[in-house]
């Protein structure tokens, strides 16, 4: 007598994209460290699965989008609801820009209304403002094209995407060693009393008065 074999079916098992949906979809803000890790591995499956270049949370209580690239890379901007009439921005990135610091700048952001001029933007502004001097005949023309000569060293020192309110002093710091490095002593001590003059004039309009090259 024969016996027959009931066999119980096999439970389908989940793919590795569907575990990796399922674990970015369980990471509600706020976020935390575990959570950027966790997104990190789940993003990493979800792009290359989708095809796509990256893949964001979000953080709208606290102005936060963070975006998660194929390669692991995770970077935070600050963006805010239309109404605010702010632009976004980007504020760094993980782990060098940790969440409780990346949500203190969108705060301060949102509060004070920074504007986003790029530090070239400012440059110019600031030279504007020279070449009404010399209009209004407080500058001679010597002196502008001395001062022109020095802002044109100015300008290539900046990224030209670089926001004006989000230099840091380390950041000038660098730019003088540079100078240092490549200039004459007394060429680089005009070019920062430049620099110095270009921030005195455009944090009070572009930094809500945060100057960092006092």
């Amino acid at each position: 007598m024969s016996r027959t074999v009931t066999q119980t079916p096999k439970t389908a098992k989940k793919s590795d994209y569907e575990h990796a949906i399922e674990r970015w979809e369980s990471c509600k803000p706020p976020y935390t460290g575990s959570h950027i890790q966790s997104c990190v591995t789940a993003a990493k499956i979800i792009l290359t699965h989708d095809g796509k270049p990256r893949r964001s949370k979000y953080e709208k209580a606290n102005y936060l989008r963070i975006d998660f690239s194929k390669t692991g890379k995770v970077t935070i901007y600050a963006t805010f609801p239309k109404e605010m009439g702010l632009k976004g921005r980007k504020l760094g990135t993980y782990p060098e820009l940790q969440l409780p610091i990346a949500r203190e700048k969108a705060h301060e952001i949102a509060r004070d209304g920074l504007r986003a001029e790029s530090v070239a933007q400012a440059i110019s502004m600031y030279e504007d403002d020279l070449r009404g001097r010399v209009a209004r005949q407080s500058m001679s023309e010597a002196s502008f094209d001395t001062y022109s000569a020095r802002i044109k060293q100015l300008r290539l020192a900046f990224d030209e995407r670089l926001v004006f309110a989000d230099v840091s002093y380390n950041q000038l710091i660098d730019v003088l060693n540079t100078w240092i490095a490549t200039k004459s002593n007394n060429h680089a001590l005009e070019l920062f009393a430049e620099l110095r003059r270009v921030w005195r004039f455009c944090a009070p309009l572009l930094a809500n008065g945060k100057n960092v090259a006092a």
